[in-house]
């Protein structure tokens, strides 16, 4: 289990020792063996709406908050966006021969995380961002972060970049990127987050 909001942690013995993890984002407190054995979930949001202590789950109208809560708690992937469920998902590993390629050309990728093959990458400032971005294409189905913050990318690369469908993050702050070239970035249908300065 993830904890976003997590903000305290405690030990008890109860003839076994328990932890009680709070979570005030998700609005919940976990009580749980040492080794991670969930025992019981404490809905605190719903406990400060005042919520009776005599009904049933079942016979309680739920807030909207309260029942995203109960429907994490069913379904973790519940409340989770199309494209968390797909980074949380298996990726088609990209070529050693291509990513050894991108990093000699002084792009720097990477693994997204510790054992998954969605990757991440950023160019070095004054590079040829544009020739750049089409090798990129190689790898257009596990890019899913990429920072060309600083670098020399221009509108004519971003029909290319329009093809890492995949995307979820994009840095263009302080680039040659006009509106024109947004009209393409405008079609990645996963993009999650985005960074834009003009140049003066």
């Amino acid at each position: 289990m993830a904890y976003p909001g997590g903000h305290g942690l405690g030990i008890f013995d109860e003839g076994e020792d328990v932890l009680l993890i709070c979570d005030h984002e998700l609005g919940w407190v976990d009580k749980t063996t040492t080794d991670g054995r969930l025992i019981m979930t404490l809905l605190t949001r719903w406990i400060e709406q005042g919520v009776s202590f005599n009904k049933k789950v079942a016979e309680v109208v739920a807030s909207e908050d309260v029942q995203a809560i109960l429907n994490t708690l069913v379904d973790p992937d519940a409340n989770k966006s199309e494209m968390e469920q797909r980074l949380a998902s298996e990726v088609t590993p990209a070529s050693e021969d291509i990513l050894n390629q991108l990093e000699q050309s002084r792009v720097r990728i990477r693994a997204l995380a510790a054992g998954v093959h969605w990757l991440q990458a950023n160019f070095s400032h004054g590079k040829a961002a544009d020739t750049l971005i089409r090798a990129l294409v190689e790898v257009s189905e596990q890019l899913t972060w990429l920072d060309l913050g600083g670098s020399s990318v221009t509108d004519a690369a971003l029909p290319d970049l329009q093809k890492c469908i995949n995307l979820t993050r994009l840095h263009l702050e302080n680039t040659a990127v006009t509106d024109k070239g947004m009209e393409y970035i405008k079609e990645l249908p996963h993009l999650e987050y985005l960074i834009r300065h003009f140049h003066k």
